[in-house]
């Protein structure tokens, strides 16, 4: 009975050993696991800034869109009314010249009719001078 006592024991050492040893790799296997969260948190904080000053960037960039946007709807209301003042200058020149052309029509027909009075006062002259040199 002895003996089979002493196998018992053997046998009980032999697990509690086995049992250290796997409580040790178990510890060392948690240890690794460890490390690893550890080093997961880490890089998962420094994602989380990276996405914080991208998120910054992108409220930057969002706002500098709003103000370009509303500088161009600001000149596009300029260019709008530049043209329109534009379709009025052009048509108030158009009426300008019109009556600068009818000005200067009507100035035209009056110098018109003083050179026929010219022509027919030079043709009486000539008219005259002609009788003048036939009576000689």
């Amino acid at each position: 009975m002895e003996a089979l006592l002493r196998q018992i024991l053997v046998k009980l050492d032999k697990m509690e050993t086995n049992a250290e040893q796997f409580q040790v790799e178990v510890r060392d296997r948690f240890d690794q696991i460890d490390k690893c969260f550890a080093t997961i948190e880490t890089r998962l904080g420094r994602l989380e800034q990276g996405m914080e000053e991208v998120d910054g960037h992108l409220d930057r960039i969002e706002n500098d869109m709003v103000d370009v946007k509303g500088r161009l709807e600001r000149v596009e209301r300029e260019l709008c009314e530049a043209k329109a003042a534009l379709f009025r200058l052009e048509n108030q020149v158009a009426d300008d010249v019109h009556a600068l052309l009818k000005n200067i029509d009507k100035k035209v027909e009056e110098k018109g009719f003083e050179i026929y009075a010219i022509n027919k006062r030079l043709l009486h002259v000539e008219g005259a001078i002609e009788q003048i040199q036939s009576q000689e």
